[in-house]
C-alpha cells in the first residue's frame, strides 16, 4: 500500500473495481455543491490534468480552499478539483469518465482543449492509436475480469468466517464508538458526500490520507487478517449507526466491494475511522493526534476459526495471486496510457492550451472579486 499525504484536502472520484470501472462524478460535480461545472475535453496527453493543477495552484496562492480529485488509475493526475469558496468544479469529461451536460450553459461549460491538437498529424498515426487504445482497454478489461474472480474467492471466503463473527460483540462495539464519537447534537439527518480515499491503480494499491490528516483525532480498526473483511465489516456497521443518527460525514467505499465503507470522516466531530496501518499511527504519534485502535480480531471465534485454517490459507494465497495479477493489468494499462499521451503530445500545441488557461484564470479573478 502507497500512502500519500498532501496540505490541502485529495481524493478520488472513481474506483476500478470487480464490476468494472465505477464513478462517483455525478455525487461529487453536482449542481447542489458548485455553481458552475467546467467540463474538459481533450484525449489523451493534451494537458487536461496540468490545467487542473495550476489552476489549483493559482487559487491556493490565492487563499482559496481547493479539493483535488486525483485519478483513479493514475493518481499523480487529476481528474477535477473543486474551488469551494467560488463554488466551481472543473472535471474531465472524457472517458471512461464522459460528463453529459443537464444544464448546458446555465450549469455546465465545456473547455475544449482538443482544438490545440494537428488533427492531419493525428490522423498519419491513427493506426498506432487504435492499436495502443485497443491494447489499453484490452488489460483493463483483464484487471476487471481477475478482480470479479478474486471478489467471488472472497464472498467464499466471507461466508466461511460469517458464522464464526460475534456479530453481538461487534454490534454493542458499534454503538459504544458511535456514542463515544459523534456529537449529541446530531438529531437530523447530516449532509453525507462521497470521497474515496483508497484506489487499485497502475501504480499499485493507493490510500490518499486526507481523513487522518485533518483529523484531530484518528480511530484504526485493526485485523490480522486483511482477507476476511472484519475491517470494512465495522467500519460499515458504524456508517448505519451514523447515519441513523444524523451525523455529518464523509464516506469512502471499498475499491475490492463498493457495497462496504473502508473510510469515514466525522465532520463536526474531526474523527476519522479508517483501517489500521503502521504507518498511519505513526503518524498520529509524530502530529501528537489522539489515537484509538480497535481490534477487530474479538469479534471472531478464533476457536472454531482454527478448524478451517488448512482451507483458510488456500484461499488467502488465491486472493493475494489474484490481486497481483490484477494490479499488473492494471500497470501495463498505465504503461500504454503513457505511450499513448506521448504520441498524443507531439501533435499538440500546447501554446493553445495555455492560452485557454490565461482566459480560464482572468475570469476566475474576475469571479473572485464579484464575490467579495
Amino acid at each position: 500500500m502507497n500512502y500519500i499525504h498532501n496540505d490541502s484536502e485529495h481524493y478520488f472520484a472513481a474506483a476500478n473495481t470487480a464490476m468494472g470501472f465505477k464513478s462517483y462524478f455525478p455525487y461529487i460535480f453536482n449542481i447542489e455543491d458548485c455553481d458552475k461545472l467546467y467540463i474538459l475535453k481533450g484525449g489523451p496527453g493534451v494537458g487536461k490534468s496540468t490545467f487542473m493543477k495550476k489552476v489549483g495552484q493559482f487559487c491556493e496562492n490565492k487563499g482559496l480552499n481547493v479539493e483535488y480529485y486525483r485519478c483513479s488509475s493514475d493518481p499523480d493526475s487529476l481528474d477535477g478539483i473543486v474551488i469551494k469558496e467560488l463554488k466551481i468544479a472543473i472535471a474531465d469529461g472524457t472517458s471512461p469518465h464522459s460528463i453529459e451536460a443537464s444544464l448546458a450553459g446555465a450549469y455546465e461549460e465545456i473547455i475544449d482543449l482538443g482544438k490545440a491538437w494537428d488533427t492531419e498529424d493525428l490522423f498519419c498515426k491513427r493506426g498506432k492509436l487504435q492499436m495502443l487504445s485497443k491494447e489499453k482497454k484490452h488489460c483493463y478489461e483483464n484487471a476487471y475480469e481477475i478482480l470479479y474472480t478474486c471478489r467471488h474467492i472472497k464472498g467464499i471466503l466471507s461466508e466461511m468466517c460469517k458464522s464464526h463473527i460475534l456479530h453481538e460483540k461487534a454490534e454493542k462495539s458499534v454503538q459504544r464508538l458511535a456514542k463515544s464519537v459523534l456529537s449529541k447534537k446530531n438529531v437530523c439527518k447530516g449532509e453525507e458526500k462521497i470521497r474515496l480515499i483508497n484506489a487499485l491503480s497502475c501504480k499499485g494499491k493507493i490510500h490518499l490520507c486526507s481523513f487522518e490528516d485533518k483529523a484531530k483525532m484518528c480511530v484504526f480498526i485493526k485485523e490480522s487478517k486483511k482477507a476476511y473483511g472484519l475491517g470494512v465489516y465495522y467500519i460499515t456497521k458504524l456508517y448505519e449507526v451514523a447515519k441513523k443518527r444524523g451525523a455529518e460525514m464523509l464516506v469512502s467505499f471499498s475499491p475490492f466491494d463498493t457495497s462496504f465503507v473502508d473510510g469515514l470522516y466525522f465532520v463536526n466531530e474531526k474523527i476519522s475511522v479508517t483501517l489500521y496501518s503502521d504507518e498511519l499511527v505513526s503518524l498520529c504519534d509524530k502530529s501528537a493526534k489522539k489515537c484509538r485502535i480497535i481490534n477487530s480480531d474479538v469479534f471472531m471465534d478464533l476457536k472454531a476459526m482454527s478448524q478451517t485454517k488448512k482451507e483458510r490459507k488456500f484461499y488467502e494465497k488465491l486472493i493475494l495471486s489474484l490481486e497481483e495479477k490484477a494490479l499488473a493489468q492494471l500497470e501495463q494499462a498505465g504503461k500504454v496510457h503513457l505511450y499513448l499521451e506521448s504520441v498524443y503530445s507531439k501533435s499538440t500545441n500546447y501554446s493553445v492550451v495555455e492560452k485557454a488557461l490565461e482566459e480560464f484564470l482572468e475570469n476566475l479573478t474576475k469571479r473572485q472579486k464579484l464575490l467579495q
